[in-house]
């Protein structure tokens, strides 16, 4: 979760690039999460990055 202060600045995008990178590398082959908050602005986030949603779920085959 990204403070308030410091949403719009890329950094939500710098960590969840970081971290399907990583999930990728060693062998993920799907990452699962739960939308909480603003989830009409974390549906265009998340889709952005090829994530599928399912209600608050998104997942993402790598």
């Amino acid at each position: 979760i990204i403070n308030e202060g410091y949403r719009g600045f890329g950094v939500g995008s710098v960590l969840l690039t970081k971290a399907i990178e990583s999930a990728s590398s060693l062998g993920v082959r799907k990452i699962y999460g739960v939308m909480c908050g603003d989830t009409k602005r974390l549906i265009k986030f998340y889709k952005s990055f090829g994530f599928e949603i399912h209600g608050n779920s998104i997942e993402l085959h790598l």
